[in-house]
């Protein structure tokens, strides 16, 4: 005989609409507590730890060169040498993207600059020959 399916979850938030989460394998789950526990996960150093490393897998960086880059860099960004204690956000893993290479940690500006201007040296240096024509 099957179990009846709760209407709560163990702290009492209801288990249906959209705080209803199942898993692949058929598992219901409280959205509400899941949202808790993965958050007290990514404060703690395993957690936070896990997180970041699969996050710079994808842009082919490892933790360990994440870590020695901050020292390496002073905790500051490549680019503007701006302390990244000053940022709301983590630095970001800057890479190549066409040989998936690993470069520097930058700060969220200069990181989207770069991207703005489809990391090309060239379009770089014609906003800066435009910039000195303006007096800047």
């Amino acid at each position: 005989m099957a179990r009846p399916k709760q209407a709560f979850c163990k702290r009492g938030h209801p288990m249906s609409g959209d705080n209803l989460r199942i898993t692949t394998g058929g598992i219901r789950q409280c959205k509400a507590c899941n949202l808790i526990a993965q958050s007290a996960y990514r404060k703690n150093d395993k957690g936070n730890d896990a997180c970041k490393r699969r996050d710079l897998k994808t842009v082919c960086w490892t933790l360990e060169r994440f870590k020695d880059a901050l020292i390496s860099q002073n905790n500051a960004c490549a680019i503007c040498k701006t302390s990244f204690s000053s940022f709301p956000k983590s630095p970001f893993a800057d890479h190549d993207h066409l040989e998936r290479k690993p470069r520097a940690l930058l700060c969220s500006a200069c990181n989207s600059g770069l991207g703005l201007f489809k990391d090309s040296p060239a379009l770089l240096e014609y906003a800066a020959e435009y910039l000195r024509k303006y007096g800047k």
